[in-house]
């Protein structure tokens, strides 16, 4: 599936082993999601571990969340920066620039953060913090790449977290969270 959002050209917009190999996880993600109908469910915060693998390897990376998130991701501002846990790390071309921003704590526009992440081999340590123009001092969402483990993805919008959780196999909430 090809797409153009904000003039950027997004192509497999989801991991493609995701749908083919796991539909039981995916149908248990999807039933793990449904709106909630209390009224504070707008103002929690869910916070999710993405653990998919492939022979042993993490199958996906930043540009596959990217996507999966668009178009909100691309309208969104990202600040880049170093976990508490580890300096910033990422290798391949677009790799080097992300270290680069994560030094200065750097703010950059979504559809430049998904040309980078395209030229990102892996993310092994980073934060990305994603705010929407339509409301620019609240952070919408957090990706966090650990150690080239896992992700986290955090935020209050739960339509976003459910949408990430639908197009993934291993997803986990985070104790204590939503």
């Amino acid at each position: 599936m090809t797409a153009v959002i904000k003039g950027v050209r997004i192509q497999n917009a989801i991991a493609p082993r995701s749908v083919v190999h796991c539909a039981a996880s995916l149908a248990q993600n999807r039933a793990f999601v449904q709106p909630r109908d209390d009224k504070s469910a707008g103002d929690s915060v869910a916070k999710i571990m993405i653990r998919d693998l492939d022979n042993g390897i993490l199958a996906f990376d930043l540009r596959h969340l990217l996507r999966v998130l668009a178009p909100h991701s691309l309208a969104a501002v990202w600040t880049i920066s170093s976990p508490d846990e580890s300096r910033f790390e990422a290798t391949g071309a677009g790799g080097i620039r992300l270290e680069e921003l994560a030094e200065s704590s750097s703010a950059i526009g979504g559809d430049e953060l998904l040309v980078l992440a395209d030229d990102t081999v892996q993310v092994i340590w980073g934060n990305f913090v994603g705010k929407l123009p339509q409301n620019p001092h609240e952070e919408w969402l957090t990706i966090r790449a650990f150690d080239s483990s896992f992700y986290e993805v955090e935020s209050s919008d739960e339509a976003s977290i459910a949408h990430v959780v639908s197009h993934f196999c291993d997803v986990r909430f985070v104790e204590g969270t939503r």
